[in-house]
């Protein structure tokens, strides 16, 4: 199945913490391919009015994140957890899209080469869909209340559960909503055809993608999001993130020295 993915697998060792699996829970991230997708919502799938137009757009390539940002990464940088439901391998839940900006500022502190954010609407369902054209990303149908939930117990679960899409990135189509970069519109109108992020003249909310644990199974389809207030917080909402190269970026690093 990824075989026709060119991906490269990209490890963030973080310390031990207990009860992660091994004493290790890495932070993965994949590498995409760029590629020209159908984004949205088409009559036959029966989508939303904010998933319409469905138009044509380009994306560059990019790395992601396989999985939710989880609450041991989130502790690393944060020190306090504002999830509802506590487990290092849980996904962090909680947050505001204000709070998920805080954690990115701290994590480019770093300066281990690369630039972190949320990623695009565009990039988010890029990533999701994974090369297909269809309402989620395995076809036309939902599996199944539990496969679109990923969930046990009316609870989150491992950022690590399910099966991963043919990009290798888990937990898109469930577990939490995820942030994006974009202000909401109510639709694609004169949205652009690439993979920038979408921005307003004045503050608008903003939008998560993706089903959560508490969601109906249609609630998972690729196409799906919804406008939240930027400090809406809540046990639904978590995010993954994207990076890029330094040198991909136009910044400079700054220069240390006596």
């Amino acid at each position: 199945m990824f075989s026709r993915v060119y991906t490269v697998i990209l490890l963030l060792s973080l310390a031990a913490h207990a009860g992660a699996p091994g004493g290790i829970l890495p932070a993965e991230f994949v590498s995409l391919p760029g590629g020209l997708f159908l984004m949205g919502s088409i009559e036959e799938w029966e989508g939303n009015s904010n998933e319409f137009p469905a138009r044509t757009v380009h994306v560059d390539g990019f790395e992601i994140m396989t999985t939710e940002v989880p609450q041991v990464l989130w502790m690393e940088y944060m020190g306090e957890n504002p999830s509802r439901f506590h487990g290092d391998s849980l996904p962090v839940e909680g947050v505001s899209f204000h709070m998920c900006m805080e954690f990115i500022d701290r994590l480019n502190m770093t300066d281990d080469g690369y630039v972190y954010s949320l990623p695009s609407e565009a990039q988010w369902e890029y990533a999701c869909r994974a090369g297909t054209a269809t309402p989620f990303p395995w076809g036309e149908l939902c599996r199944g209340e539990a496969f679109c939930r990923c969930t046990s117990g009316g609870t989150t679960v491992s950022v690590r559960c399910g099966t991963p899409n043919d990009f290798g990135l888990l937990n898109m189509c469930g577990n939490v909503w995820e942030w994006c970069a974009d202000d909401y519109f109510p639709d694609y109108t004169n949205a652009p055809s690439d993979h920038s992020p979408r921005r307003g003249q004045e503050e608008l909310p903003g939008v998560v993608r993706g089903g959560a644990w508490a969601m109906d199974p249609q609630h998972c389809r690729s196409a799906w999001r919804v406008p939240l207030s930027r400090e809406f917080t809540s046990s639904l909402t978590g995010f993954r993130l994207v990076r890029t190269p330094v040198e991909n970026t136009g910044l400079e690093v700054a220069a240390t020295g006596d």
